[in-house]
């Protein structure tokens, strides 16, 4: 019966989320005619000093080799989320199922709220290549093909979930998640998807999906509040630019806070032994002279007896 059950919730459950997911999307559409681009460019403006974002992208986008590379990390987001779910089904004690759904279906949901918090589209496809201070603030018409998933980058969450869901399974699949997520950092950029800032506030995003699956409801609260104080923030923009003196750094915090757990977690997944594993060639041979030595001892004991 239970294995009926699990193969009848999974497919459900991706069928609500997908609805979920789709009705969000909708919602934050609606904000379709108010872009906050301007503002997302004028905060990382504002954090460097220059258009870092615009600068690199341009730069790719001369550059074959690296626009390819780039194209290459982003467009694989999907495979490694569906290598992710495979090894929850593999490996259900690494690795919950429910966890691992969550981490799929339930990043898009939350992530359709903070859209609507801040709508934005994307700097390449607001500005193109040219430079955004050419275009007058408040005229950025409205875009009719492109969604509203700018800021927070859930590219950057996902990637940031997937190196999250690789603990207890090794050093290499740490390394190889922690480069791949490197490199979704570059591509979006690079490519033009996002801003700075949009990666920025996808750590506290990410650690608040992390800390709502573990039921750490106090840290949950607080990665919402960041969340949330970050959308508006950028929104609010210039009236709001000392409040990113304090965001930034609780942003910090909650990427700190990711890579502590995860590396207490995966620490003492390693430091646990199974007990029904079969004994080694060594163990073997070390219980095998045990006994023989015991037998020995055995046998000579009544000739020390009668001496």
């Amino acid at each position: 019966m239970k294995s009926i059950w699990k193969v009848l919730v999974i497919p459900i459950a991706v069928w609500v989320a997908l609805k979920t997911g789709t009705l969000v999307t909708a919602l934050s559409n609606m904000e379709r005619a108010r872009l906050f681009d301007h503002n997302l460019w004028r905060l990382d403006l504002m954090l460097f000093g220059a258009p870092v974002a615009q600068m690199f992208s341009r730069w790719v986008s001369g550059h074959f080799a690296a626009f390819a590379l780039l194209e290459g990390i982003y467009g694989s987001l999907h495979g490694m989320v569906a290598v992710m779910f495979m090894l929850s089904l593999l490996h259900p004690a690494k690795l919950p199922v429910g966890r691992a759904l969550w981490f799929m279906f339930g990043t898009g949901f939350l992530g359709g709220l903070a859209y609507m918090l801040c709508p934005a589209t994307g700097p390449v496809f607001v500005f193109g290549y040219t430079d955004p201070a050419a275009v007058p603030f408040g005229t950025i018409p409205p875009i009719a093909d492109r969604a509203i998933n700018a800021t927070p980058s859930l590219h950057m969450t996902w990637a940031l979930l997937v190196f999250s869901a690789s603990r207890g399974f090794g050093k290499w699949p740490r390394q190889v998640t922690a480069g791949f997520a490197l490199g979704t950092a570059l591509a979006t950029v690079g490519l033009g998807e996002h801003y700075i800032a949009d990666l920025i506030v996808a750590v506290p995003f990410t650690f608040l999906v992390i800390s709502l699956n573990e039921r750490k409801w106090n840290k949950a609260a607080l990665a919402a509040v960041i969340v949330v104080a970050w959308q508006l923030s950028v929104r609010w923009l210039p009236t709001t630019e000392n409040c990113f003196l304090v965001l930034i750094p609780l942003s910090v915090w909650c990427g700190v806070q990711m890579l502590w757990g995860s590396r207490i977690h995966s620490t003492a997944h390693a430091r646990i032994q199974p007990t029904n594993q079969p004994a080694g060639p060594r163990s073997a041979h070390r219980a095998t002279s045990s006994a023989a030595r015991s037998n020995r001892e055995s046998q000579l004991r009544p000739f020390r007896a009668d001496r």
